[in-house]
């Protein structure tokens, strides 16, 4: 990814550098510089936002390789309201909720928070210890 954003960097300076030719020799002719620089800003935006964007991409990728992964349980209780759980992170649960997505959710933000809690503390993340299997009802 780093490479590409490089890559692109180096193409763009090669464009300016030529651009900048392009321009003299437009002069040179007597015509209107504008156009040509109107269009070479142009481009020189569109390599602008292709480089913010890849650094954004690289980030979310890091950013996203670097999380745990946790089993949650999903329970519809009586009153049809809903609540998650996660068995490997001790105490840490949600229930009331209209919906599984805000389940979810909730569920999602109180593990961030409680990982965030045991990171200040200098303790071991919770490990997952459990595995789905698979089973044939016949």
């Amino acid at each position: 990814m780093v490479a590409g954003v490089f890559a692109a960097s180096a193409i763009m300076l090669s464009y300016v550098r030529h651009s900048a030719l392009w321009v003299r020799l437009w002069e040179a002719d007597g015509l209107d510089k504008a156009e040509p620089i109107a269009a070479m800003l142009a481009v020189l935006a569109a390599f602008v936002i292709l480089i913010v964007l890849s650094i954004g991409l690289a980030l979310a990728v890091v950013r996203r390789s670097s999380g745990r992964r946790y089993f949650v349980t999903f329970e519809r209780e009586h009153e049809g309201s809903w609540r998650a759980f996660a068995p490997d992170v001790p105490g840490v649960g949600v229930s009331g909720y209209r919906s599984r997505d805000e389940a979810r959710l909730s569920i999602r933000l109180a593990i961030e928070r409680h990982l965030r809690d045991v990171r200040a503390n200098g303790l071991p993340f919770p490990e997952c210890s459990g595995e789905f299997i698979d089973v044939d009802p016949r």
